[in-house]
Parts: C-alpha cells; structure tokens; sequence
C-alpha cells in the first residue's frame, strides 16, 4: 500500500517506465470510473449530442446552437473535475519519471497549465463557437483554442515519448538513485 501512496502522491524520486505505464492503466481506470459515475450529475449522456445535432430533431438552428454549446459546457465541467481529481496523481508519476531522465519537469506542469486552460474554454464556452456543416450543428474551436489544442498536443507528444519510451539516467542522479537499484 506505501507503494501505490508513493507512486500517487509522492513528488520525490525516480520511477521507471514500467512503474510509469502501470501508474497511467491505474489512472486511466479511474478518469472512466469517474466518468461514467459523474456523466448523470452532469446531464451528460455518451450520444446525447447526437438527437441535437441533425435538422431532424426539429430544433431550430439557433435552439441547435444554444444547445450544443450547452452540451460542450456540460462535458467541459465534468472533463475538469475528473482532471482536477486526478492531477496530483498523474503529477507525480509524470514529475518522477522526468526526475528518473534528470530533469525537474517543469516542461509537464507548463502542459498540465495548458490543458486545464482548454477544458476551463470549453466549459465556459469561451473556447467555441457553434457551425453549421452538412444540417449538423458542432462546437467547432476558436482560433486561439485550436491553437492552444496544437500547443498542448505537441507537447503532450513530447511528454508520452520522453516519458513512456525513453530509459532513463544509469545510475544515480541529482534525484535519487536508479529505480531498480
């Protein structure tokens, strides 16, 4: 049990990518246990979209816009607060795996600050504008949040590959010792 507290919550040492990908399964278990378990709360159903979108559904357009817009608001509140629920955690096992490569991490909480900026767009809708392509209505980014989505994309790449693929320092580092030792 002080191996799973530590890998969750501790900011200290090193992990390997082993440690790393079981900590990630654990955390992705979670964000969709959390999800399907807060998806009611917040009037969130996996194709509710769907019946809003078509010019069958004999809303108007504007009552489409309004509501798609409502929709993207909704699934934006509860993608926050799985992700805020979850940050310390996946803080830690990104923060330590950057520590096992020798550096501070800081490259990782630049993404975590990008990507509760995305969903705090989308969930004030501040970040979308609704469109109109072939009788649908979709929430369709702004410019500044398509390029906020490219930005944190790119870097989130950087991290997976850093983090998930590349070994780590031999032997000791300025935060610890190997994680196999």
């Amino acid at each position: 049990m002080d191996n799973i507290k530590s890998l969750y919550l501790s900011f200290e040492g090193r992990i390997g990518r082993k440690s790393f990908w079981l900590g990630i399964l654990g955390i992705v278990v979670v964000a969709i246990i959390l999800s399907i378990i807060l998806s009611p709360m917040f009037g969130v159903t996996a194709f509710g979209a769907m019946d809003m979108m078509t010019s069958e559904s004999g809303l108007s357009v504007e009552e489409m816009s309004e509501s798609m817009l409502a929709f993207s608001s909704k699934t934006g509140w509860l993608n926050l607060l799985v992700y805020l629920i979850l940050l310390v955690p996946a803080s830690a096992l990104f923060i330590k795996r950057r520590h096992d490569r020798g550096s501070a991490g800081m490259e990782y909480w630049v993404y975590a600050g990008l990507a509760l900026l995305m969903m705090l767009l989308q969930a004030t809708g501040l970040g979308y504008t609704i469109v109109e392509v072939g009788g649908f209505s979709v929430a369709a980014p702004t410019t500044l949040t398509t390029i906020l989505m490219l930005a944190t994309g790119v870097l989130a790449l950087y991290l997976l590959v850093v983090c998930g693929f590349l070994s780590g320092d031999d032997g000791q580092n300025a935060y610890g010792p190997h994680p196999e030792a």
